[in-house]
């Protein structure tokens, strides 16, 4: 069985969402909830949608990229690219 270079993009992208989630704290999440909100801030409930968005569409950049020219040394340095900028 082949493993598809979607599958492998796409899981590394979840498993980082998910951990970028388990890394908050009480103190982040304490910090969060003391905000003040701007009154023309109506989205709030959506922003969890936006990120999955943001999320499937890196994603499926970097499955763009890497089906272009798999296993070339630019291609490899995308990719890591591409982890630097959602793992942060």
């Amino acid at each position: 069985m082949i493993i598809k270079s979607w599958m492998v993009i796409g899981g590394i992208a979840f498993l980082v969402a998910i951990a970028s989630n388990l890394l908050l704290n009480p103190n982040d999440i304490r910090w969060f909830n003391r905000l003040t909100r701007p009154g023309w801030l109506t989205f709030e409930t959506a922003i969890p949608l936006i990120w999955t968005i943001v999320f499937i569409g890196g994603a499926w950049s970097a499955i763009l990229v890497w089906e272009a020219e798999p296993r070339t040394p630019q291609t490899w340095g995308l990719m890591g690219f591409y982890k630097t900028q959602v793992g942060d």
